[in-house]
């Protein structure tokens, strides 16, 4: 818990410029995925991302909204799903929790 803390601190000081405009509409899970990219890096150091999906936006009628993605990372030649889902608030846009899953890959 403390590296997804730490992950989102670093992530939160890297990233100044989130709340200006930018060239270009963002897209709408843009923000929750650097934030799951960087959680992937911190929680699986010296693994390779060698597949990232956003799965879709679940909302509910609480302005609450949970963003989903899958991460198909190599670690030391074993390949694993991690699947991230980021709860956040559609009217601060503020992330209230994050939950990891990690799960064998299964190769169709």
């Amino acid at each position: 818990m403390k590296k997804i803390l730490l992950a989102l601190l670093v992530l939160m000081l890297l990233l100044p410029a989130a709340g200006k405009p930018s060239e270009g509409a963002p897209l709408h899970y843009e923000k929750y995925g650097n934030i799951a990219i960087a959680v992937v890096r911190t929680d699986y150091p010296g693994t390779s991302v060698t597949d990232y999906e956003f799965l879709g936006r679940k909302k509910s009628g609480n302005g609450l909204a949970v963003d989903s993605f899958l991460f198909l990372i190599k670690d030391k030649g074993i390949e694993k799903n991690v699947l991230i889902k980021a709860e956040h608030s559609l009217i601060s846009q503020n992330l209230i929790s994050l939950h990891v899953t990690e799960a064998p890959f299964n190769q169709k």
